[in-house]
């Protein structure tokens, strides 16, 4: 662990200024209500019938701004103009427009993308939860502006979330539950730099704070016997690491799963109220001061359909929450006070898995 953290702090140096702090969601809280609420439904499997809705904060209503695409989606990423929609079976990203909701521009030749994030340059980095013949899983090096895939980079098992800090792009090998490290990335050459032990099952969501401290939460896994019988479980866990360096400073042991139905979007980071928000068993949701490192409130158990996604409108003082009653049906959206009350439902699509906000310009 040593060498890895002394050439991490290295490389923060060396490649400082050549990217932002970046995580999950491409735009942190900036202090402007959100107009509108993007929600991706994953939809079911076998059917590919993931859809992109948005919710009219204002006039409480619901339109579908993507459909029939022939893929699930795993999550969107929402920008100033446009919202990126992972299309995971299909290989590829749709880009519209935020204004019409057409769309304007696809990114094929991508294997089962999960999760991505964009740079102010046109840079995006994307995970493919499947790799190439000399790697469990790839993550993508992707030119927005020309649509196009520059480089696929072998990392571990089965990756999930990424994030990116100064120079260094982190990338969550989650491996079903059974990975336990992440791959670093190099933003100058674009080759892996590292690998972080981080001593918990299955890391998957990343998240980024105000102080560039990297989130890492890993969700437990699931044990099998050899007939695949299950026989128990590890529960979930936090990890806290200084972004530049790769250490880690703190750590949250859970007696609970990080879980979401889908799998979604297991938490959420609100840059202006300096908190995160992380989905516990389905059905939990686990409030913490990334400022003060302090875990400030759990809410739940929530009733009704499990959760599959979690956001929160820090300028609203609202927290949304996907809700999942199966891959058959139609999936709803709650939406909550503070203090966990349920104030509105709105029916979106079958399975809700990734929110994100459209806001009004400051």
């Amino acid at each position: 662990m040593t060498s890895i953290r002394n050439l991490l702090a290295l490389l923060a140096v060396t490649t400082a200024g050549v990217l932002f702090v970046g995580c999950d969601q491409a735009d942190p809280d900036d202090g402007a209500a959100a107009t509108g609420v993007v929600v991706a439904n994953q939809g079911n499997f076998s059917d590919g019938n993931g859809s992109v809705m948005i919710i009219d904060v204002d006039a409480s209503t619901v339109s579908t701004v993507a459909d029939g695409l022939a893929s699930i989606v795993q999550s969107v990423e929402v920008r100033e103009s446009t919202f990126h929609v992972v299309a995971n079976t299909g290989g590829r990203i749709d880009i519209h427009e935020m204004a019409t909701g057409q769309r304007v521009g696809q990114i094929a030749g991508l294997t089962s993308p999960r999760y991505m994030v964009t740079l102010a340059s046109g840079t995006a980095y994307v995970t493919n939860l499947f790799g190439s013949a000399a790697g469990p899983g790839t993550v993508s090096v992707v030119d927005v502006t020309l649509e196009t895939v520059v480089k696929d980079i072998d990392v571990g098992g089965n990756p999930e979330g990424i994030a990116v800090v100064g120079g260094l792009v982190y990338v969550a090998n989650h491996a079903f539950g059974a990975g336990r490290t992440l791959s670093v990335i190099n933003a100058a050459t674009q080759e892996v730099a590292g690998t972080i032990d981080v001593e918990c099952d299955g890391p998957r969501h990343l998240a980024v704070d105000r102080e560039a401290d990297l989130w890492v939460m890993c969700t437990g896994q699931t044990l099998y016997d050899v007939d695949f019988n299950v026989i128990g479980e590890t529960p979930g866990e936090i990890v806290v690491l200084d972004g530049a360096t790769g250490a880690v400073t703190t750590r949250f042991p859970l007696t609970a799963r990080i879980m979401t139905a889908g799998p979604g979007q297991d938490a959420y980071y609100s840059e202006e109220e300096q908190e995160l928000y992380v989905v516990l068993d389905q059905d939990k949701v686990m409030r913490i001061n990334t400022g003060a490192n302090a875990i400030v409130d759990t809410f739940g158990p929530f009733a009704g359909d499990p959760i599959g996604a979690v956001a929160y409108d820090a300028a609203a003082d609202r927290l949304y929450l996907g809700r999942v009653p199966g891959f058959a049906s139609a999936g709803s959206v709650s939406v909550h006070g503070r203090n966990g009350g349920e104030l509105a439902r709105y029916s979106v699509g079958v399975a809700p898995s990734h929110i994100g906000f459209i806001r009004e310009a400051p």
